[in-house]
């Protein structure tokens, strides 16, 4: 299987990692959309995009919608480490929030990209640590997999 990541910057190659590939949000941005939560994702949720979120509130319309228009969620690691204004508490609670927005992604058929967003290469999960990353979120290892392969349909050519 070839496995693709998502990061902040171009950080390199990460053969050595496990991925066959890395994507340059910056270098991606016409194909990726940030948004503070999926309610204000308006008409860009029909469109095949990738969409990373702020805040992980459910919205099962917009969840449905992104669905439909073949788009995908990003889940990047990076939201979920520690440091600055995240407190154990917070990042808890938005781990919390983030795995019941899987769940509801699962069930609607929204597709889901599991991806570190990392700044430098020294920050940068394996292969093995995203799938372990899937797991947290509840979602199953064989899905957590193919979350980390299907970046390359969204982003095209690294």
């Amino acid at each position: 299987m070839a496995y693709y990541d998502i990061s902040r910057t171009h950080i390199g190659t990460m053969k050595q990692l496990g991925f066959s590939g890395i994507f340059d949000a910056a270098s991606c941005k016409s194909r990726i959309i940030y948004s503070q939560d999926s309610k204000s994702l308006g008409n860009m949720a029909k469109k095949p995009l990738v969409f990373f979120l702020k805040s992980y509130e459910l919205d099962l319309g917009t969840i449905k919608l992104v669905a439909q228009g073949k788009g995908a969620f990003a889940f990047p690691i990076s939201d979920f480490t520690p440091g600055g204004e995240n407190s154990a508490y917070a990042l808890s609670r938005k781990l919390g929030m983030a795995r019941l927005f899987a769940k509801a992604c699962q069930k609607a058929g929204a597709r889901i990209i599991l991806c570190s967003m990392a700044q430098e290469e020294f920050m940068a999960p394996s292969v093995r640590e995203l799938v372990f990353f899937g797991g947290l979120l509840g979602i199953e290892e064989s899905i957590s997999k193919q979350a980390i392969t299907i970046a390359h349909l969204y982003l095209g050519k690294e």
